[in-house]
């Protein structure tokens, strides 16, 4: 069962923000907030509609507070952002990161999903994630059907041991554990993870290109951006992806590393608001006809919002607040 806690943070103009928290399968607490557009003036202009909620995840050992510039483009253009720590992450849900695996990443996706479609009832569910927390979304998503309209990923983790041989300055993962050598944890972005789940990564089948072209091909519409300076995920190993993956898009950011900082990260969100904006009208379009058989009119697209300095100095007191307020907010029946 899924319970949460919902307290009331702050109101501005544009959107309201609260706080959550909702056990996982295992019975782990994940924290996060909801920040839902307000319509009329200030709203996010001409948004689309209220039931279309994404689910914004951090990447490995990066906090929520890592997310807040992305849910802002998204809020300001009319979505409704689910924003949460991933247990056995660095932020404020249980757990610790030196326990990280990425099955346990898509236990709580599931977990957001189920309360999310619970809170908004009919909504359509969408994903966006970096790094790792992308290769997360793309398996949560082919386990979901037809329960994920979109996943959006920023630097998608497409060869995940290529991707871990880099992070360990070419040590093959693999091949230590084939050999025994592998050692009792390892140490990741500055962040100390166990080994022990090394087995069972493996044989989930986490590690390939293969691997997420699998998972992609059974999932929703996906867009990738990948920066073409990126040191620990190949562009090309990106484009392979995207090509054999029908339902897939590549955005190439030529200059852009991993984590999208500067005008690159501008660029890269405005790409992803356009597209979630163009592909879940879509979607919304083709349920709401689906019982007729003359074909959805596509809507034009609304002029994109940029957030102000402004918007983020108000969202950073907001985060803030929520900072406080989660650490003490559990699950209540």
């Amino acid at each position: 069962m899924h319970v949460m806690t919902d307290i009331d943070i702050e109101s501005r103009p544009g959107a309201r923000t609260s706080a959550f928290a909702v056990a996982n399968a295992d019975g782990a607490t994940i924290r996060g907030a909801v920040h839902r557009p307000i319509r009329g003036p200030g709203g996010g202009g001409d948004t689309i509609p209220v039931d279309a909620v994404i689910l914004a995840v951090p990447g490995l050992g990066a906090p929520l507070r890592s997310t807040l510039k992305p849910a802002l483009h998204l809020i300001a253009n009319g979505f409704t952002v689910v924003r949460f720590d991933p247990t056995n992450a660095v932020g404020h849900s249980d757990g610790t990161i030196r326990e990280f695996t990425p099955q346990g990443l898509v236990q709580d996706l599931h977990a957001v999903s189920c309360w999310a479609r619970e809170q908004f009832p009919g909504c359509q569910l969408a994903y966006l994630g970096s790094s790792i927390s992308g290769r997360a979304a793309l398996r949560a998503a082919a386990q979901a059907g037809s329960g994920v309209a979109m996943v959006g990923t920023l630097g998608c983790v497409v060869d995940m041991r290529a991707t871990l041989t880099a992070l360990r300055g070419g040590r093959d993962a693999v091949v230590d554990l084939r050999h025994s050598r592998l050692p009792d944890q390892v140490t990741l972005l500055g962040h100390t993870i166990s080994t022990d789940c090394a087995p069972a990564v493996v044989a989930e089948d986490w590690l390939s290109v293969e691997s997420t072209v699998i998972d992609a091909q059974a999932g929703p519409y996906w867009h990738n951006v990948q920066g073409g300076a990126d040191p620990w995920v190949s562009l090309e190993d990106a484009r392979t992806v995207a090509r054999r993956v029908g339902t897939a898009v590549l955005t190439e950011i030529s200059g852009a590393g991993h984590t999208f900082s500067g005008a690159d990260r501008v660029v890269a969100l405005e790409t992803l608001v356009r597209d979630y904006h163009r592909h879940l009208r879509v979607e919304a379009a083709v349920s709401s006809s689906s019982s007729s058989s003359s074909p959805p009119t596509p809507r034009a697209q609304p002029e994109q919002r940029i957030p102000t300095r402004l918007d983020l100095a108000m969202m950073q007191r907001i985060e803030d607040r929520l900072d406080t307020v989660l650490t003490s907010i559990r699950p209540t029946d």
